[in-house]
């Protein structure tokens, strides 16, 4: 039986050798890079599409709060912002931020019918 013989290299054979490995690698990584990069931009804008700027947050639950003209007690108060919040995320769930400002209409689906209706489902 012969013994496998040994393969010898030239040294330029085995810089060609780890350049081709180094390539693959730096393809690999740049590839993995950017394509997370491209999925992350995409899947943030995805859950993030239907918030609305905080201003106009912050304004909608205001006037939803204060649409009751009298002073009214904390415990009061306290229940009325959580029902405007949970209306608000409601509405936000069938209404994003896009349609809100193009909403010019004050029918059954403008903003703000869906708005009321979801403060009655709200506790």
């Amino acid at each position: 039986m012969e013994e496998p013989k040994a393969v010898l290299k030239l040294p330029s054979e085995i810089k060609d050798t780890q350049d081709n490995k180094f390539k693959v690698v730096a393809i690999e990584t740049f590839s993995a890079v950017l394509l997370g990069g491209i999925l992350g931009h995409h899947i943030d804008n995805y859950f993030e599409k239907t918030r609305y700027p905080i201003a106009v947050e912050y304004t909608i639950i205001n006037n939803c709060i204060s649409s009751y003209q009298k002073p009214m007690k904390g415990s009061h108060y306290q229940k009325k912002t959580e029902m405007c919040i949970c209306a608000l995320s409601k509405t936000m769930e069938d209404f994003d931020y896009s349609d809100y400002k193009k909403d010019k209409k004050n029918d059954r689906t403008s903003f703000f019918h869906i708005f009321e209706k979801k403060v009655e489902e709200c506790p």
